[in-house]
């Protein structure tokens, strides 16, 4: 039994007589009431004076409580700073994805880039190939020419031999179908040189083609390493905000912890209160039936 149990079965003590279903006065009894009376009012004074130290003590934990609210409430505040951080860095992410989008589409421009100078290569290769022919080609009629040439050297000395042998007609008609042969050999080569030099000029726009898909290569590639760089840049600074924003977490955290603590110790610190409250208020009413008892009695 508690000192305020045993309080209130000592105030039950002081109703009056016709409670107890007794009709007559005893002075002694009257005498032994008020000397309790006394005792029992000094040790209520005693326990006022416990209670109010006990109540200025729950007052500072309530002051402390309220202190540690506020902290609480600018630790909200951090936190919906560590929200709009995360708004930022998830903008941040969408940037560098959209970047990184950027990129592999440079990518693939360039691979199909890199398909159609491979096939450029290709046809430069058929061309060159082409054009070594014709080189060939033509070197077989010069050569072919020169053989002309000696034969035809040859046939003016035999023809010296035979100039008396044979008339100027006859000398006069091969003359002619050789040179017609020569005009038409001629022609021929003409036509050929005509076409190699047609062949050069393509080969030569072929090979401007290529210089300027070599150069936009060039200038993808550069553009490529630009945005890697930036991405390489950028993708270091996310590192270093979401460690950051790792710290902030964990001391988040570890505040809210200590605040939910907090809050629990004052609610069971406002639960024992009231109870204390509702226990007081409750031998404060019997102590005035008790005064009331007493000054009945006087």
């Amino acid at each position: 039994m508690s000192d305020a149990d045993e309080l209130l079965r000592k105030l039950d003590a002081f109703k009056p007589r016709s409670d107890r279903g007794e009709n007559k006065t005893d002075a002694s009894a009257l005498k032994t009431i008020r000397k309790e009376k006394d005792e029992l009012t000094a040790e209520l004074a005693k326990k006022e004076a416990e209670y109010r130290a006990k109540e200025d003590g729950y007052k500072q934990e309530i002051g402390n409580l309220k202190i540690e609210a506020q902290i609480a409430h600018e630790i909200k505040e951090e936190v919906e700073n560590v929200a709009e951080l995360e708004e930022k860095l998830q903008t941040q992410r969408e940037v560098i994805e959209a970047a990184q989008k950027g990129l592999a589409e440079t990518e693939a421009e360039r691979n199909e880039l890199s398909t159609r100078l491979a096939k450029g290569d290709d046809e430069i290769k058929q061309i060159k190939n082409q054009f070594a022919l014709k080189e060939l080609l033509l070197k077989e009629l010069l050569d072919e020419d020169k053989v002309r040439k000696e034969t035809k050297e040859s046939y003016e000395k035999q023809k010296k031999e035979l100039e008396g042998a044979k008339g100027e007609i006859a000398i006069l008609r091969q003359e002619r179908d050789s040179l017609a042969v020569e005009a038409t050999i001629a022609r021929e080569l003409k036509g050929e040189i005509e076409k190699a030099s047609m062949l050069e000029e393509k080969l030569q726009t072929q090979r401007e083609v290529i210089e300027a898909a070599q150069k936009g290569l060039a200038e993808l590639e550069a553009e490529r390493n630009d945005y890697s760089k930036g991405l390489k840049e950028q993708e270091k600074r996310t590192e270093e905000l979401e460690e950051k924003l790792q710290t902030q977490r964990e001391v988040i955290e570890a505040a809210q912890k200590g605040l939910a603590e907090l809050k629990q110790e004052r609610d069971d610190y406002s639960k024992g209160l009231k109870e204390q409250e509702k226990r007081t208020e409750e031998l404060e009413e019997k102590l005035q039936t008790q005064r009331e008892v007493i000054e009945a009695a006087q």
